[in-house]
């Protein structure tokens, strides 16, 4: 079939579904009271703007699969040198750095970078590296979806490092309010997470130089 048996395929799919949907329940109800002329102008009210609405919704999902295509064609794709730069410079900037995390009964956690003599440089490229767990789509594949969902880079980041077993709780402490109720307080670090970052996005940059499977 061509484009243009496509189209009129399409054109009378949307267009029927129309005049047999919720579209015509109103011009039903007034066949109860009008007369045949009436309700046969109003009927072909009905067809020529559903003919209008069908060629609409045609057009608006083939515009959003061209704008999806564009975007993801615009993407520049990761490659193994991206994860190897990526490896050098938080090497570099991280080099004596820890992140400490600190949460309240398994929640609310705060993660904080710790250390160095520049910490939010470090910061900035942790959070690039969580930023390419999703970019690259061989490894954003096998994340699991407590990490995919996490919508702070840095804290995705950490939270993949903490899933890799790089995390050590330190110490737990527990408050009692006024009125009684307990809190569980706890800690915890990702020691040296320059060397046990770089390690990792080396380990990225071998995955994305592998040729897919069949």
């Amino acid at each position: 079939m061509g484009k243009t048996g496509k189209f009129f395929g399409a054109m009378f799919s949307e267009w029927g579904s129309g005049l047999s949907g919720p579209f015509s329940v109103p011009f039903a109800v007034l066949a109860l009271f009008a007369t045949g002329a009436v309700q046969k102008i109003a009927y072909g009210c009905l067809a020529a703007i559903l003919g209008f609405v069908s060629a609409y919704r045609i057009w608006s999902r083939e515009y959003e699969r061209a704008e999806a295509l564009q975007e993801s064609l615009a993407k520049p794709a990761i490659t193994s040198n991206d994860w190897k730069e990526l490896a050098a410079q938080i090497q570099s900037a991280c080099l004596v750095v820890a992140v400490k995390c600190e949460w309240t009964c398994e929640t609310d956690h705060k993660w904080n970078i710790w250390g160095g003599d520049h910490p939010e440089a470090c910061k900035a490229w942790l959070t690039r590296a969580g930023a390419m767990l999703l970019e690259s789509p061989r490894i954003k594949k096998d994340l699991p979806q407590e990490i995919r969902s996490e919508p702070d880079d840095f804290v995705r980041w950490c939270l993949y490092l903490k899933s890799r077993g790089k995390f050590s709780r330190s110490s737990r402490q527990i408050s009692t309010s006024m009125d009684g109720v307990v809190t569980r307080h706890f800690d915890g670090s990702i020691e040296g997470i320059g060397m046990v970052s770089a390690h990792a996005l080396m380990e990225f940059a071998a995955k994305e130089f592998a040729p897919h499977a069949n």
